[in-house]
């Protein structure tokens, strides 16, 4: 998501009114520096986001810290996680481009991909 799709995107939620319980971002800059500019709130970063693209992690080791992450997750919390295509689609079966989410329960598996453009 390029620097301006990342403040506009934090400014229309702002004036939805959608807040978010925790922000998680993946160790990688790019992904700090998008989950920073939509200022919503502090940052965390979590290895369960980060890449394993060309094996730059161990992809089962990432997987298993992420789904033991949403699995601890309260029902009621809502949970801005910035993260790479792959992690989105090894957990949620979608593949997405720029300027896209994807919108997931950890509780039922349910997953919808939301144009951000």
């Amino acid at each position: 998501m390029g620097q301006d799709q990342a403040r506009s995107l934090g400014i229309k939620l702002k004036m939805i009114g959608v807040s978010f319980d925790a922000i998680y971002s993946s160790e990688w800059c790019r992904c700090i520096e998008t989950a920073n500019l939509m200022n919503l709130g502090k940052v965390r970063t979590f290895t369960g986001l980060n890449s394993f693209f060309e094996d730059h992690y161990d992809r089962e080791e990432i997987l298993r810290q992420l789904i033991h992450k949403l699995q601890g997750l309260d029902k009621t919390d809502l949970v801005l996680m910035v993260t790479h295509q792959v992690v989105i689609s090894a957990i949620t079966g979608i593949n997405v481009g720029s300027g896209v989410a994807v919108a997931y329960s950890s509780w039922s598996g349910s997953a919808h991909k939301i144009s951000m453009k």
